[in-house]
């Protein structure tokens, strides 16, 4: 399938780089003070293991859904640079809200935000991209003081009414996500305090990454969202409201097929839309 009017090579490649921010991997810019292990060959481990976690749902008959929760993640076989699939069962990993390179891009050069990956998994997974800040509203500090947590202090900041129009809804879901440092790593303390991953979605409480996935999972918007992102991707542009028709037809055919991801694509090459998608060169 390919990406706009001139199609282009490695459309799985680049459709799951674009969709889940995997180009940026190579961009993240952790302090090297904090974060020594953060170099290229790590980085590049990273994004090999988004898009070889994303392949498998290409290659393999299973729902797409399950991006959120499989019990699996991609490690690098010792001594080699490919990715070989790992079982996990201690709910730290899996799933795509347990890849580290979508933690780090979601992430300062010095600490986490439970606002920034708030905002990736309402934008990236649901299609829900939350307004921006009002303007003159102060950042939070970029490091955390000694002695206490990053949510403590995100907590007092969204206490000003001015940060609270988009704290309310960000924070809740980024603070499960927690346990995760600005590197990716899984940790049990922040700052020397026990890590608080309890968190809120739409009025559900969930406690830690695991639980927040199942929730995004029976979400029906995470499915649509998939979509949406797979039918701009092909069209190579935004959608607008002209394009809600083609939406729910892509939809029904991912949704009758099992919500498996050649489904998807093959439903978004059979639109109208994406067939239409580049005028008709006039006959000589």
């Amino acid at each position: 399938m390919p990406g706009g009017c001139g199609g282009r090579r490695g459309t799985r490649h680049h459709f799951a780089g674009q969709w889940l921010g995997l180009r940026k991997v190579d961009g993240i810019t952790a302090d090297p003070s904090l974060f020594p292990g953060m170099n290229s060959e790590l980085k590049r481990a990273m994004r090999e293991e988004g898009e070889s976690f994303f392949r498998a749902f290409l290659n393999e008959d299973r729902s797409a859904l399950e991006l959120l929760d499989a019990d699996y993640y991609g490690l690098p076989r010792p001594g080699s640079a490919s990715v070989t699939r790992v079982s996990t069962g201690d709910g730290r990993r899996g799933g795509v809200l347990g890849q580290a390179g979508v933690l780090a891009q979601a992430s300062l050069a010095t600490r986490t935000s439970p606002v920034l990956r708030g905002k990736w998994v309402l934008g990236k997974l649901l299609c829900q991209e939350p307004p921006p800040p009002p303007p003159g509203v102060e950042a939070l500090p970029t490091q955390v003081p000694p002695g206490s947590t990053l949510r403590q202090i995100t907590e007092l900041h969204r206490a000003n009414p001015a940060c609270a129009s988009c704290h309310d809804t960000l924070d809740p879901i980024g603070f499960g996500l927690e346990n995760y440092d600005a590197a990716g790593a899984w940790r049990e303390t922040d700052n020397g305090s026990p890590v608080d991953a309890t968190g809120n979605f739409k009025g559900v409480s969930f406690q830690r990454p695991r639980e927040l996935a199942t929730i995004l999972k029976g979400d029906p918007a995470f499915a649509t969202c998939m979509t949406r992102q797979a039918l701009a991707y092909g069209l190579g542009r935004a959608l607008t409201d002209e394009d809600e028709a083609t939406v729910r037809y892509v939809d029904t055919r991912f949704s009758a097929g099992g919500h498996r991801l050649p489904e998807l694509l093959v439903a978004v090459a059979l639109s109208d839309s994406f067939r239409n998608r580049c005028p008709v060169p006039a006959a000589e």
